[in-house]
């Protein structure tokens, strides 16, 4: 279950969509307790929070997974506060905006990254959601900056990490700052062609 849950992981950092689905059903048919192959089909609903917030079906199939993830209830800790962070996002869809649900999903997944300085994956989902949450009129790109200043010390360490990579070119993706990206858009295409 954890290759599987792994490769579910590596195709969601990838926004490879059409392929999560089946990939998390084999998670759950190797392990059906596997809580967190909820919380991925919860990160998963959100689709590309880049560039626009998830439809209503969407964030209802995600509070739905989040619901499903905490029901099964989470192994550690550090799942259960993985769980908690995106059911922020998820809570009260139907009645609080996007933006204030998405910046209180990008604190949990701070103190996430604060709370477990050795766990790259809440780096990499932090480093993230600096830049979903990012005021786009910001010429200064402060937050994108600080999002590609995380993923770029973990680099080093995980030179074929998926999100790294991709979430760093998303980072510099505006036009004065897109050269600093190019490393980075070269990298992926050899680890996701």
């Amino acid at each position: 279950a954890q290759g599987k849950f792994n490769t579910a992981v590596a195709l969601l950092y990838s926004f490879y969509w059409e392929k999560i689905d089946a990939a998390l059903a084999e998670v759950l048919a190797a392990d059906p307790t596997c809580a967190m192959a909820h919380w991925a089909k919860a990160v998963a609903s959100l689709d590309n929070a880049l560039g626009s917030p998830p439809t209503p079906t969407l964030q209802k199939q995600g509070w739905e997974a989040v619901q499903k993830a905490k029901q099964l209830g989470a192994r550690t800790q550090r799942e259960r506060d993985y769980i908690a962070a995106v059911e922020q996002v998820f809570k009260d869809y139907d009645t609080v905006p996007f933006a204030t649900r998405a910046s209180a999903y990008e604190q949990a997944l701070e103190q996430i990254h604060l709370r477990y300085p050795e766990d790259s994956e809440a780096a990499i989902l932090y480093a993230f959601w600096l830049q979903v949450t990012a005021d786009r009129n910001d010429q200064t790109y402060a937050q994108q900056l600080e999002s590609a200043r995380i993923l770029e010390k973990i680099l080093p360490g995980k030179p074929n990490h998926p999100g790294i990579t991709h979430f760093i070119i998303h980072a510099y993706d505006f036009p004065p700052i897109a050269a600093h990206g190019v490393n980075a858009a070269e990298r992926y295409a050899a680890i996701a062609p």
